[in-house]
This record gives C-alpha cells, sequence and structure tokens, in this order.
C-alpha cells in the first residue's frame, strides 16, 4: 500500500491551495449546474485539434529593480488575449498553457509541463500570483519541482509543452521535491499575502500546470490557463511561505441523504495566516469552522453556504497561531442521487478540505509544510489526523480473528500479516466489500514490488474509473502506514 498512503494524500490536500492567499475576482458566471449530461471518464486523449495549438507561452525579467517589463496596455490585443487576460507584470513574468480542446459531456485531467524563464539558477522572489482560467475549469494547481530533486529528474524526461493525463503532479511525477506555487477554483485569481512575506522560483525550474476540466455543453471547449508572477526587487529580504492542508476522507453519504462531517486538526510548529479557504465540490452545502486548542477553542470563526463563490476567509490582520493550536471544521453535503457520495478526485465525487498559507513568525526563518490527513472518527464523531488523539483505532477483534483465520494460521508466525490483521482488518474488510475499493486494492497489491511512483501510475486509470474510493483506500493505507510501517517495511516518501 505504500503509494496510496500519503504520496496520494499530499497532492489531495495540496489541491486547492491558492484560494485562502487569493482575493477571488467576479467572473462571467459559469453555465448553469441544472440539466446537466452525465461525464465521460476523466483521462481522455487530446484532441487533434490540440496538437495544433501554439506552445506554452513566456515573457520574463528578473526580480531586480532596474529590469521591468513594458506595462501590457502597449501590447497586441492577441498577446493578451493569449494569456487570459492577464497583464504583463513591471516586474516578473506571465506563462500559459498550449492549450487543450475538451470534448462535449467530458471531465479530464492533465498535467502540463512548462518551465520558469529566466537564466537557469537565477532566483525570482515572489510577491503576489495572478491566476486565469478558461470557461470550464473546475480546479487549477501550479506546482514546481525542486532544482536537482527527484521529481525534477522526472520532469526533465518530459517536453516543454506535453500534456499528460493525471490526478495531480505529486501522483504523476513524485512526491519528492514538489511543492505547490499557487492554485485556484475559480475563474480568476490575485494573491494577497503581507508585505514582505512571499516565494522563490528559479530560472529554468520545472514547473506543472495541473488543470481540470470539464465540459458540461453540448460544443468543445479549450481548456486554457495563465498565470502572471509579481516579483520583488531582489535584494529586499522576504519570509517564505509554506503551506496548511487539512483534509477529511471519512466522507460517506448514502443516497437520498444529508450528512455532516466534523473534524479537528492542529498543527506542529507556531504559524502565522492571513486566512483560509474551503474546498468541496457542487453537492457541499455549508462549511464551517472553529477554532481548536488553546484559549479560544470552541469559538466559531466562519461558516461559507457557497461552495463556489464563497470559500475565501480573512482576518482582520495576519494571525499567530501556538503549536497545538488549529482548527474544528465541519463539511456538509447533500446526496441526490442513488450511489453514495464520497471523498473522490471525480468533479462526480466530494471532498472536504481546508487550506491555508503560513509561514513563520520569525522573520526570514522558513516553515515545513502542515499536514493533517484525517482517516477516522472518535466516539463523539469527531475526526482526527491518522497519527493524533491515539492513532488510528485497532481493529475489531473479531475482524482480527476473521483475519487470522483467513491467512491458515500464517499471520501467527509472519509478523508483517499478523500486525495487519490487528491493526487494520476493520477497514481492510470494509474496502474489500465495495467492488471499487477492492479494485483499488486489488490493484495496488499486484505491482507492489514496483517502486511507489510506479505502482501509483500503472494504478491510475484504475483510480479514475473508481473515484469515488479513493477517501477509503487513504484510510486503508493510512492505517497501515502507522499501524505496520516497521513490521511490514512500509517507507513513505519525504516531500
Amino acid at each position: 500500500m505504500r503509494s496510496l498512503a500519503r504520496p496520494l494524500q499530499v497532492w489531495l490536500t495540496q489541491a486547492c491551495l491558492a484560494s485562502y492567499a487569493c482575493a477571488q475576482i467576479p467572473e462571467p458566471p459559469a453555465e448553469p449546474a441544472d440539466n446537466k449530461p452525465p461525464l465521460t471518464a476523466a483521462g481522455a486523449q487530446p484532441s487533434a485539434a490540440a496538437s495544433a495549438m501554439p506552445p506554452l507561452e513566456a515573457t520574463a525579467q528578473p526580480a531586480s529593480g532596474a529590469s521591468t517589463l513594458p506595462p501590457s496596455a502597449a501590447a497586441p490585443a492577441t498577446q493578451r488575449e493569449d494569456f487570459l487576460g492577464l497583464q504583463a507584470p513591471s516586474a516578473g513574468f506571465r506563462l500559459a498553457t498550449r492549450g487543450l480542446v475538451i470534448a462535449p459531456s467530458s471531465d479530464v485531467e492533465y498535467c502540463e509541463i512548462a518551465e520558469i524563464p529566466g537564466t537557469p539558477g537565477e532566483q525570482f522572489n515572489v510577491r503576489s500570483i495572478e491566476l486565469a482560467n478558461a470557461q470550464g475549469s473546475h480546479h487549477l494547481i501550479v506546482t514546481l519541482a525542486a532544482p536537482g530533486s527527484a521529481s525534477e529528474r522526472q520532469l526533465l524526461a518530459h517536453k516543454i509543452g506535453e500534456q499528460v493525463p493525471c490526478i495531480g503532479a505529486q501522483q504523476e511525477f513524485g512526491q519528492s521535491g514538489m511543492s505547490v506555487l499557487a492554485s485556484t477554483q475559480t475563474r480568476y485569481a490575485k494573491s494577497a499575502l503581507p508585505d514582505g512575506v512571499g516565494q522563490r522560483v528559479f530560472g529554468g525550474q520545472r514547473v506543472v500546470f495541473d488543470y481540470h476540466y470539464f465540459n458540461f455543453g453540448s460544443e468543445p471547449l479549450t481548456a486554457k490557463s495563465a498565470l502572471a508572477v509579481h516579483t520583488f526587487p531582489a535584494d529586499v529580504p522576504i519570509t517564505f511561505v509554506s503551506s496548511l492542508a487539512f483534509s477529511n476522507m471519512t466522507l460517506d453519504v448514502p443516497p437520498k441523504t444529508e450528512r455532516t462531517f466534523t473534524a479537528a486538526c492542529t498543527l506542529e510548529h507556531a504559524a502565522m495566516l492571513s486566512g483560509f479557504a474551503r474546498h468541496t465540490h457542487q453537492l457541499g452545502t455549508e462549511f464551517s469552522v472553529w477554532f481548536e486548542g488553546g484559549p479560544e477553542a470552541g469559538q466559531h470563526v466562519w461558516t461559507s453556504s457557497d461552495w463556489e463563490h464563497d470559500n475565501d476567509f480573512r482576518f482582520p490582520e495576519p494571525r499567530l497561531m501556538q503549536a497545538g493550536e488549529g482548527f474544528k471544521f465541519a463539511c456538509s453535503f447533500k446526496n441526490p442521487g442513488d450511489k453514495p457520495l464520497r471523498f473522490g478526485i471525480s468533479a462526480s465525487d466530494e471532498m472536504c478540505i481546508l487550506g491555508a498559507l503560513i509561514w513563520s513568525p520569525e522573520p526570514q526563518a522558513e516553515l515545513t509544510p502542515e499536514q493533517c490527513v484525517v482517516t477516522w472518527i472518535d466516539a463523539q464523531g469527531i475526526g482526527h489526523d491518522t497519527d493524533a488523539a491515539g492513532g488510528f483505532p485497532a481493529a475489531d477483534p473479531i475482524d482480527a480473528l476473521t483475519c487470522q483465520a483467513g491467512t491458515l494460521g500464517i499471520s501467527f508466525v509472519d509478523g508483517c500479516l499478523g500486525c495487519i490483521c490487528n491493526a487494520c482488518a476493520t477497514i481492510l474488510a470494509r474496502c474489500n466489500a465495495d467492488a471499487d475499493c477492492k479494485a483499488l486494492l486489488d490493484c495496488n497489491s499486484s505491482c507492489s514490488s514496483l517502486g511507489s511512483m510506479q505502482c501509483a501510475q500503472q494504478c491510475e486509470p484504475v483510480m479514475f474509473e473508481h473515484s469515488s474510493a479513493v477517501g477509503m483506500i487513504t484510510q486503508v493505507g493510512e492505517c497501515l502506514r502507522a499501524g505496520c510501517g516497521t513490521e511490514c517495511n512500509i517507507v513513505t516518501p519525504m516531500p
């Protein structure tokens, strides 16, 4: 289960890591959500028309006070359209994808490889980012590969502008060295970080545009995304941001019912943040947040009743969160369909993610990302991270005995099998009884001898087909990692 534990989780919990740092600007309204025809499975191949689109475009200047780009007001209209209306920064650069034709009634996600312009190794200190998407966008995630990392080596094997079907950059190209630069689930977003706080990128650094589009109409759409990066002068000291991502994998709403899922997550280190954002899909109704831990524990912070337009909360001033403090968050869903509604990667599935950009309270210091992967629910109905509040609960004794009997006694002498039965028999029994989860489990088991990323890539088509079981299979993987990591030599790759 190595490939379906934390590596997949990293992408899922970073899926919308820009909304909380961005001011959402109104765009033309999306097509009505009613009377939508069924969507085809994600991962459809690009049409012939897409190959005729122009290559990825870029204009750039170093982040020095002396080097500037001409204002976009002087640029030809065709150039502005290439970047979906984003103006050229006075200091910084722009990137845009090639474009991809999306057939009617399709739900697709692609990772397109790009490159930061400028001299290789030249550092750009980023003060703000603008993102733009064409009609039909579900989300855009722009991910960086650290120079010299394993992920960069994977990306260097691909051509600039190459479009790869994917379910996330980390899943496709490896977790090691990958970090989210910006993302949005709206047509346009602009970052709003405080003065002296920013991000850094390097000339020649590989970038992945992960864009998810769905076309509910009867005519083809062109999927296209762009970003404009505004930079600080090179000699200005800044504190670099990191990410906070809390996600609840336990979603499971029976047909024709409504249900709320509550989870609590805390930070491991003190951090500053300006606000946060929710991420659910269209069947997410209310999303509420309270403080967790510390003197304000239980105090209500925010409730959003609109998954698409009210997804960003900002404090009046940047706020210090101490180690051990965090947030309790509740996601409510209404399932009008005939199948269970669960955490998954398709637009027809759901998600429950609370995300934020964070930075150190110490000037010019750096923080590691804060993650909370909610995989189990306590007796009070509150979800927790796999390793929190005593950890993932042990298997029910009856499930454990059934598991041991199924191994014909081998579990009594094999430490790994014995551990799996005692720790994870309950969630494994639930997974095996579910057709979608069992398909993912069987695929991953069949390639367990391969490396983590190879196995994940081999099972990617199966994951697209059985996407509604992503949350459940993550619970399985997390149980095995936490409960039997040593006995079964389950190693989770580091970021």
